[in-house]
C-alpha cells in the first residue's frame, strides 16, 4: 500500500504532503503474590482498586502460580515500538523510576529515549484491524498484526511533530506542526486527509484561505470528525470548524475564546460544541448562535470560594472547576442522559451534565491525569481508561452494575512495575473495534501497549 504526498520509509522536506498527555494501589481477591510485590508507601495516595491484575498473566497471557489469587482480567496483546530513538545525551541523572520499573525483556530493559508517540487510530478494513500512531518526531506510521506481532507497513513524514490522528468514514486525518509553501520559514497548524480508498492520491489539506494554504497559526492539537463538519482546535487556543464540500474541506467559522492549546472537543444535540484548554477551562459554544460562547467553567475568585484552592483542607474534587490544564475531553451517553467528563493534570476527573453544564461528580487519582478513552469489554459493556502522568493506566465504570453498584469505581491499575504500562506518561488512549474487547494505549516513552480484556471486569449489566 502507498499513500500520496510521501514515500515509505522517506522523510518529506518542508510543506510536504502530507496527537498526550501514575502508580496505584489495588485491593486484589485475595492474598499477596510474589510476582506482584506492592509497596504500601508507593500506592497510597492512588484509589484502592477492585481487582489486582496477575503480573505473569497480564505480561504473558498466562499464569504459572496454580494458587494466583490475582486477577487474570487483562492481557498484553502486543508491544509497538511506535516511534523511533532520539539522539544519545550525556545525562548522569539516570532515572530510578525507569530503572527499577522496566519490563524483563529487551524491549525494557535500556536507558534509550525515544520521541513521544502523540496519537493511536485504529482502522478497520475488511476483516483486518490496522493501527495508526504519530509520534513527535514528525511521522505517521501504519501496522498490521502479523505473525503475532506488529509489523510497519508504511510510514509518512509531515516535516514537523504529529499532533492528532483519527479515522472516521475511510479518511485519515492528521493535524500537525509544519511549514506551507507561502510561509516556508514559520511553523504553522496545518490538517491533511487521506481517503484511504485511495491511498495513493494526494491528500486533502485544509487552507483558511488560497492565500493562508494552513489551518491554524500555530500547531494543530485536537481534532473531532462530526459527520460532515470537522472541528480542529490548536496550540494558540483558537478553534475552527469545517465542512466537506466538493472534494474539500471549507472554513466555515472560528471560535475563539481559550489562552492556550485546545486538548479537548466533544459535540453535545448537534449544537453544543464542549472545548478544554491547558488555561485550566472547560468552555460551551452555541453552533446554532454562530458559535457563541454560552458558559465558560474556569476557576473563580479565591475570596469568593470557601473550599479555593489556596485555601487549607482544600479538596478540589469539591470545587466545581479544574484548578490545573485540563487534558482531555470523552463524552458518555447513558438512561440518565449526556455526560460529559473532563480530565486535569489537578488529578481529577469530572463529570458535567452535558446541557446545563453543572458538575455532578468527580474523582480524585493521586497525580495528574493526562488522557481517558472509552473502552468495551468483549460483551461490548463500555469502562473509563484513564492515563496517568506516571504511565500508569487505571479502569473505571460509567454506571452502576450488578458487581459495581458504584459509579466510576476503580477497577484495576496497569503499572509497568507491577503488571504492564509505560514508563514514562501515558499521552494517548483509544479503545478498540467494537466486540473485541481491545484497546491501546501510547506514551511519552515511544511505545504503544495493545492490550486486549480477558476477564470478568464487573461492568456488564448482567
Amino acid at each position: 500500500m502507498s499513500f500520496g504526498g510521501g514515500r515509505s520509509g522517506g522523510r518529506g522536506g518542508r510543506g510536504g504532503r502530507g496527537r498526550g498527555r501514575g502508580r496505584g494501589r489495588g485491593r486484589g481477591r485475595g492474598g499477596r503474590n510474589n510476582n506482584n510485590n506492592f509497596n504500601n508507601n508507593d500506592n497510597s495516595k492512588y484509589p484502592t482498586c477492585i481487582l489486582r491484575p496477575c503480573q505473569g498473566f497480564t505480561r504473558n497471557g498466562n499464569c504459572t502460580n496454580p494458587n494466583c489469587k490475582f486477577a487474570h482480567v487483562i492481557r498484553l496483546h502486543g508491544i509497538i515500538d511506535a516511534a523511533s530513538e532520539k539522539p544519545q545525551q550525556n545525562n548522569n541523572n539516570n532515572n530510578n523510576y525507569n530503572n527499577n520499573n522496566n519490563y524483563n525483556n529487551n524491549s525494557y530493559n535500556n536507558q534509550k529515549k525515544f520521541h513521544s508517540v502523540s496519537a493511536v487510530a485504529n482502522w478497520q478494513t475488511g476483516d483486518q484491524v490496522k493501527i495508526f500512531t504519530g509520534s513527535k518526531e514528525g511521522c505517521w506510521r501504519l501496522w498490521s498484526l502479523a505473525n503475532n506481532s506488529f509489523q510497519k507497513e508504511f510510514e509518512h513524514f509531515m516535516g514537523g511533530p504529529v499532533e492528532c490522528l483519527e479515522v472516521a468514514s475511510n479518511f485519515l486525518f492528521c493535524g500537525f506542526e509544519g511549514y506551507s509553501n507561502k510561509l516556508p520559514e514559520v511553523a504553522v497548524g496545518m490538517i491533511h486527509a487521506w481517503d484511504l480508498s485511495n491511498p495513493a492520491a494526494a491528500p486533502i489539506e485544509f487552507q483558511m484561505h488560497p492565500m493562508l494554504p494552513y489551518a491554524h497559526a500555530t500547531a494543530v492539537t485536537e481534532l473531532l470528525v462530526d459527520g460532515q463538519r470537522i472541528i480542529s482546535g490548536s496550540r494558540d487556543g483558537s478553534i475552527r470548524v469545517w465542512n466537506y464540500d466538493s472534494g474539500r474541506f471549507a472554513l466555515v467559522q472560528t471560535l475563539m475564546g481559550h489562552a492556550r492549546e485546545v486538548t479537548g472537543l466533544q459535540i453535545v444535540d448537534s449544537n453544543f460544541l464542549w472545548s478544554a484548554s491547558t488555561d485550566a477551562s472547560i468552555r460551551i459554544w452555541d453552533m446554532s448562535k454562530n458559535g457563541e460562547c454560552m458558559h465558560a467553567i474556569t476557576m473563580k475568585d479565591t475570596s469568593e470560594t470557601p473550599n479555593a484552592p489556596n485555601a487549607p483542607n482544600t479538596n478540589s474534587q469539591t470545587l466545581p472547576y479544574h484548578t490545573d490544564a485540563v487534558t482531555d475531553l470523552i463524552k458518555f451517553e447513558s438512561t440518565s442522559g449526556t455526560f460529559i467528563l473532563s480530565s486535569s493534570l489537578d488529578g481529577d476527573i469530572k463529570a458535567w451534565n452535558g446541557k446545563t453544564g453543572q458538575m455532578v461528580a468527580s474523582e480524585g487519582h493521586g497525580e495528574g491525569v493526562t488522557c481517558m478513552s472509552k473502552a468495551e469489554d468483549p460483551n461490548r459493556s463500555p469502562f473509563l481508561l484513564i492515563g496517568l502522568q506516571s504511565g500508569n493506566i487505571m479502569s473505571r465504570n460509567f454506571e452502576p452494575t450488578p458487581k459495581l453498584p458504584n459509579a466510576f469505581s476503580p477497577i484495576a491499575l496497569l503499572s509497568s512495575r507491577f503488571s504492564a504500562g509505560h514508563t514514562e506518561a501515558v499521552t494517548t488512549l483509544v479503545g478498540g473495534v467494537p466486540g473485541t474487547g481491545t484497546f491501546c494505549s501510547g506514551g511519552k516513552d515511544g511505545k504503544v501497549l495493545v492490550f486486549q480484556v480477558a476477564g470478568d471486569l464487573g461492568v456488564g449489566k448482567q
